[in-house]
């Protein structure tokens, strides 16, 4: 299980939520943005 994570992480299909931007989800969502995780804020139309 470990080593199926570790290889979602790198090859970036791990799925990620980040739930909130305060003080330490915007860093957060940064940081997973900047290693190239996609922002897909057109995604929170399906939650509705």
């Amino acid at each position: 299980m470990k080593d199926q994570l570790l290889t979602k992480i790198n090859d970036h299909t791990a799925v990620v939520a980040v739930i909130g931007l305060g003080y330490v989800g915007l860093p957060l969502a940064v940081a997973f943005a900047e290693k190239g995780f996609p922002a897909g804020s057109h995604k929170f139309g399906m939650l509705s």
